[in-house]
């Protein structure tokens, strides 16, 4: 660097403000920062001699939600410098000691969200080489991956052109420096072979491992509680230990074959990649990641477990910039969301006038909703049908109401209520397929919201957004997928919730909503393992059409008794009135 070069970084490094220190180390110093309001930020400082500019340079371009958005790199004279989103929300090392371990269909879902930072990173050529519970961080919207310091760029395979020496130097036949965390760390890092992506997939069995049985797997429990059957499934329990092979060729060689194995099936994706290494070059395009990102991509809908495709996150949907100003729905209970159902979609419909100017005016300046944004329908008809069968012709979802607004961000906020007219049938992941075009028809994204069931007589409200932060529909369509008589089973028992004393408060750009649910339950309802009640506001415009929903989520309370809930929505569209709704997730 040069001595302009050195003055410009610093410049930029004294342009943060420090609000608190992170973390100090040897691998360096990590700080929440904020630069003229904006922010916050973590900013890394690393030693020069650690620092792995490649690796961050391919980082940097990833386009992944989660994946924190690299805002800066810079040089100083003793450090190299990394500027990034911030994520707020628990570590999962922390909600798995706050809950003792989480439901399967949760952990799925996690294990999903995780599984796409991964494959993003490992089509950039990248391997994180550090996915740890407390790597993690479980926002509102899902899960993320965090902490690259132990990320390094994929070796290249052997060119035909290369000689012996070149080959060798760039196949080293081991890691030789240890880096990882016990327990979740490759055996591969500890200097038996070299380091790839397979390492990785060894850090998302033991993930998954940690988060169905609550202990860290060098605990003497580990193995026990992963061999219960109450506690892991014996499909995941298989998919763990594939993935947690020693030998790096018996494990699922990418991130697709793992998720295969958690669905039960032959982790034939790429099978080829025996070696680890992607055949493709970093830098080649490539088709996005999962429909769970901002554009459903045909290649790898086949990869996503049908076991976890309804608790995919609505809001991983944005395979773009997701800023901290964007993570902004918090719940008094615990600081996290599941974003999407896997057990339950029971609710009651409480409307409720907003009143003050405050709430009206949250979204008056930010909010960018189109002409045809409200879009609500009021439709009893169906999209699609089922197989016909009698016991599908005796369980009719049809969709009462939908709405849709583009946010502040850019992205389609979408919502669905779907009413299931049996009367003793539960519908399994219920789902309405809403497709956006532009004006001249042309299809922008295919989103698939779904839950976990739809009990009978019940309504349930579906959420998700769609897009990637720059498409603007002039209509979206919802249609309801009708089940098969494999999507049926008999229920027993019902529960209801009231929803009391909800006040709306806002401080121009934060809009909370605040209140009480009480379940009733009778007639010998069980709760589902490992479910919440999810609380979901929904705003609506003058006409009474649905404009914007979004969800927290609050723990169980005692039978009969009240659970406290805050739902907080960042910078929401105007709105005239809205609706609170409380349902099984």
């Amino acid at each position: 660097m040069n001595e302009t070069q050195t003055m410009h970084a610093m410049g930029i490094d004294d342009a943060y403000h420090v609000e608190r220190v992170l973390a100090s180390g040897p691998a360096g110093v990590t700080e929440l920062v904020t630069i003229e309001g904006a922010g916050p930020f973590v900013r890394k400082r690393m030693p020069l001699p650690a620092a792995h500019r490649e690796a961050w340079a391919m980082i940097g371009a990833c386009r992944n939600g989660r994946i924190p958005r690299v805002e800066a790199m810079y040089e100083l004279p003793d450090a190299f410098v990394v500027v990034q989103d911030y994520v707020p929300g628990p570590t999962l090392a922390q909600l798995v000691a706050e809950h003792c371990r989480l439901a399967p269909g949760y952990a799925l879902a996690l294990i999903g969200q995780v599984g796409e930072a991964v494959r993003e990173l490992h089509r950039h050529g990248v391997i994180h080489r550090d996915i740890t519970p407390k790597n993690v961080i479980v926002a509102t919207d899902g899960a993320h991956l965090i902490d690259f310091g132990n990320a390094r760029l994929l070796q290249r395979p052997p060119q035909p052109d290369d000689d012996a020496s070149r080959q060798q130097a760039r196949q080293p036949e081991r890691d030789t420096t240890t880096l990882g965390t016990y327990g979740f760390a490759a055996p591969e890092q500890f200097g038996f072979a070299p380091t790839d992506m397979r390492s990785d997939i060894y850090s998302l069995g033991r993930l998954l491992g940690f988060m169905l049985t609550g202990v860290y797997p060098d605990d003497a429990r580990y193995g026990r509680l992963l061999d219960d059957a109450a506690v892991t499934p014996a499909p995941l329990r298989d998919a763990i230990r594939s993935a947690c092979a020693f030998e790096p060729s018996a494990r699922p060689q990418d991130v697709n074959g793992f998720l295969q194995l958690l669905d039960g099936k032959p982790a034939t994706a790429m099978s080829d990649r025996r070696d680890g290494i992607p055949r493709r070059q970093p830098d080649t395009p490539q088709p996005a990641p999962s429909p769970m990102q901002a554009i459903p991509q045909p290649d790898d809908a086949d990869h996503r477990p049908a076991s976890w495709r309804a608790a995919a996150s609505p809001a991983s949907a944005r395979d773009r910039r997701l800023t901290a100003r964007r993570r902004a729905v918090t719940v008094t209970a615990i600081a996290v969301v599941l974003v999407a159902a896997i057990v339950g979609g029971i609710m009651l419909w409480v409307n409720l006038r907003a009143g003050g100017g405050k709430a009206d005016e949250a979204g008056q300046s930010s909010a960018q909703t189109t002409p045809n944004g409200s879009g609500s329908t009021n439709s009893g008809e169906s999209g699609t049908t089922g197989d016909g069968s009698d016991d599908n012709a005796a369980t009719t979802l049809t969709l009462k109401e939908s709405g849709w607004s583009i946010d502040s961000s850019g992205y389609v906020n979408l919502v669905a209520v779907v009413h299931n007219a049996s009367a003793d049938r539960t519908v399994a992941f219920p789902s309405v397929t809403a497709t956006g075009r532009d004006k001249s028809g042309k299809v922008l994204f295919s989103e698939q919201p779904l839950i976990g069931q739809a009990y009978p007589g019940q309504d349930a409200v579906l959420t998700a957004q769609a897009g990637d932060g720059t498409v603007k529909p002039a209509t979206v369509d919802f249609a309801v997928k009708q089940p098969g008589a494999i999507d049926l089973t008999a229920t027993r028992g019902a529960v209801s919730f009231a929803v009391d004393d909800v006040t709306a408060r806002s401080d121009g750009t934060m809009t909370t909503f605040a209140g009480e649910v009480t379940p009733h339950e009778r007639d010998g309802f069980q709760r589902p393992a490992g479910s919440m009640i999810e609380v979901i506001v929904v705003l609506r415009d003058k006409r009474g059409g649905i404009i914007y929903g979004w969800s927290g989520m609050v723990d169980w309370p005692g039978a009969g008794k009240p659970q406290a809930f805050s739902v907080s929505l960042l910078n929401p569209p105007a709105y005239a009135s809205y609706d609170v709704h409380a349902q099984v997730n």
